[in-house]
């Protein structure tokens, strides 16, 4: 699934190259809460697949910096308010692959404190990905020491 985005007199016009139609609608739709032009609250609950969720990092890379910040706490505040597991992992895989200059620290803090196994990989990751050097040697610290970590982690990989 590719985004492709063209300038125009108007605006901003996007197109989408999709596999199939409800790839596509999934993806704009949580494309769209992200940037918070949806007046439907954004909601994390639900498990994307690798496609949407590639079209959707996709997306958020092609924003100027201040619309992927907006992006960023709007995620935050689902991370903050979430009950479910997985809306909180969901939010923080998202924060993890924001194009920004800097390392969110709700990664650094939900690596060090989330109750979740999933959501601390998740953060943990993110850091990563984002150069934090510091969780990245206590992440793989975790890994190599806890056989339950590294089963995790190994059994995540296979699923995503």
């Amino acid at each position: 699934m590719l985004l492709k985005r063209e300038r125009r007199d108007r605006g901003i016009i996007r197109r989408f190259i999709h596999d199939t139609y409800m790839e596509y609608l999934l993806a704009e739709h949580l494309l769209d809460q992200l940037q918070g032009l949806s007046e439907v609250g954004l909601s994390l609950d639900l498990a994307f697949n690798d496609d949407v969720n590639a079209f959707v990092r996709d997306g958020l890379s092609l924003l100027a910096l201040e619309e992927r910040e907006g992006a960023l706490q709007r995620l935050e505040e689902v991370y903050a308010q979430a009950h479910d597991d997985r809306e909180r992992e969901h939010a923080l895989y998202y924060i993890g692959r924001l194009d920004l200059p800097y390392c969110p620290e709700v990664l650094i803090s939900a690596f060090r404190s989330d109750r979740s196994p999933l959501s601390r990989r998740a953060a943990a990751l993110g850091a990563i990905l984002h150069g934090h050097n510091d969780v990245e040697e206590k992440y793989l610290t975790l890994v190599a020491e806890s056989e339950q970590e590294d089963l995790l982690n190994r059994s995540v990989q296979l699923v995503y």
